[in-house]
């Protein structure tokens, strides 16, 4: 059996006793929820996801996780220039 979900896709082989999240490997999917642009970087982005975290985009194809659980609404500071 499989489930997506807004973490990805999962697959158990044994009745949803045990839940294995391995097919999710080099598939590139987030449901992202809230953005701020860091405001002197415009290459540095931070996002808040659904059930994912927080990330932090710095030029990269891979996103800089910083955070677990909801990442909810993110905001740069203008003044510090910190999230």
């Amino acid at each position: 059996m499989f489930a997506g979900t807004d973490g990805g896709i999962y697959k158990t082989e044994d009745g949803g006793t045990n839940w294995s999240d391995r097919i999710n490997k080099g598939i590139c999917i987030t449901q992202f929820e809230f953005l701020d642009m860091h405001p002197s970087e415009p290459a540095y982005a931070f996002s808040g996801t659904q059930d994912n975290g927080t990330n932090q985009y710095r030029t990269s194809e891979v996103f800089y996780h910083s955070e677990d659980f909801d990442g909810g609404a993110v905001i740069v500071d203008p003044k510090t220039r910190t999230t």
